[in-house]
């Protein structure tokens, strides 16, 4: 099995690390609005390493980012202040990992950086919830070759949504026997299954795009096979302020809805009348006059821009629309930059002002020559035929 781990910014039984330290000393206790996760890391980078803690930090609706130093040794703590209530986080320790951190709680880790989720195993109170998602992300969330659409890719719909039905309920009932092992914080329960529902429906709509790309063309599906959007929990804030637990599923959600629903099956937008309103109907249909659905459709805009060139003239249809109508300053930046840098020269556009010295030495500008014809070679110093060509000095 591969497991893959990307930062971006979480079976049975436990991995633990052997060690030959003696018994660690009993954890201390901390205050009540404080969550302290002390460990130690092997193979840990040097000099300046830290690890990370992605969090929402209030009172920003969005997440932010906390670092910790690591020691020469590969110890560190991480220690949370002010809190209210337990927290979901991204624990970014090389790679990155879900967490789930309450008030009170004292938690340490040892573990490889190398095979992270191989080796990680935690202790102290909290340690049963955080074991249970270091199993879950290592045998589901990052297990990326064992994933139904990975796997059965070539069946018919209705035996593929068996196969992604019959995965959903292994991973129901790992909750189930963790949960019966000790009981699990109630929240982090309901965010768990909010997210297997969230990769499940991830699931159905990678398989399509699947046979979409491999027929180019359509796939025959058969009706109400969409009819899992209506109830799939996605967060309607979107990307950036979604609970840390949802982060890599929604952001690979957003690229499987937009080749299902907004690109043809070569993944080039097309130009084509009322194209902002054949984007934007879907879309709203399925989630709404959202921050989410802005999002879906800025980082489609985006890809398009920055790996099909010949994209252009479509995507500059649907800009003033997509401006117009989202309210996500980020996305709307990030949209307004990429046009901008991707431009480049495009015909019947003005050559931008040069100046330049001729082989006389004679300073000369691209503006002496308006109202002529110009050509331009363009060659490189250590190019010997291009030296070759050019005038002695």
């Amino acid at each position: 099995m591969k497991f893959l781990v990307p930062i971006v910014f979480a079976l049975s039984g436990c991995a633990t690390l052997r060690t030959s330290s003696p018994p660690a000393a009993p954890l201390a206790v901390v205050a009540p609005t404080t969550a302290v996760l002390r460990g130690r890391l092997l193979h840990h980078a040097a000099p300046h390493d830290t690890v990370r803690i992605w969090r929402k930090l209030p009172p920003l609706a969005e997440r932010g980012q906390q670092k910790f130093p690591v020691a020469p040794d590969g110890s560190f703590e991480v220690r949370l202040t002010g809190l209210t209530g337990p927290i979901d986080a991204q624990l970014v320790l090389g790679d990155a990992l879900t967490v789930y951190l309450s008030p009170g709680d004292s938690l340490e880790l040892t573990a490889d950086r190398q095979q992270l989720l191989a080796t990680l195993r935690f202790r102290g109170r909290g340690a049963h919830a955080n074991n249970y998602l270091t199993q879950a992300q290592r045998h589901f969330d990052y297990n990326f070759g064992e994933l139904p659409e990975n796997l059965h890719a070539a069946v018919t719909p209705p035996e593929f949504r068996q196969r992604a039905d019959a995965y959903h309920q292994r991973q129901l009932d790992t909750l189930a026997a963790w949960q019966a092992r000790q009981p699990l914080p109630a929240e982090l329960v309901t965010l768990r299954r909010q997210l297997l529902e969230l990769q499940r429906g991830l699931s159905l709509l990678r398989y399509v795009g699947h046979r979409k790309g491999q027929a180019q063309r359509e796939p025959e599906l058969p009706a109400g096979y969409f009819d899992f959007l209506k109830t799939l929990p996605l967060p309607a804030e979107g990307l950036f302020a979604a609970r840390p637990t949802f982060l890599q599923t929604l952001a690979f959600f957003h690229g499987a809805y937009s080749y299902v629903f907004l690109l043809p099956p070569s993944d080039q937008l097309s130009l084509a009348p009322n194209l902002p309103d054949r984007l934007y109907a879907p879309a709203t249909a399925h989630l709404g006059e959202t921050t989410l659905r802005d999002q879906v459709i800025g980082e489609m805009l985006l890809r398009q821009l920055y790996d099909f060139p010949t994209t252009r003239a479509a995507v500059g249809a649907v800009l003033p629309t997509y401006l117009a109508r989202t309210h996500d300053s980020t996305y709307v930046r990030s949209v307004r930059h990429a046009w901008r840098v991707t431009g480049g020269l495009q015909p019947g556009q003005l050559a931008p002002a040069f100046a330049l010295r001729d082989g006389q030495g004679q300073t000369v500008t691209l503006a002496d020559f308006r109202g002529k014809v110009i050509y331009l070679d363009f060659w490189y110093s250590s190019c010997a035929p291009c030296l070759a060509e050019a005038p002695p000095p």
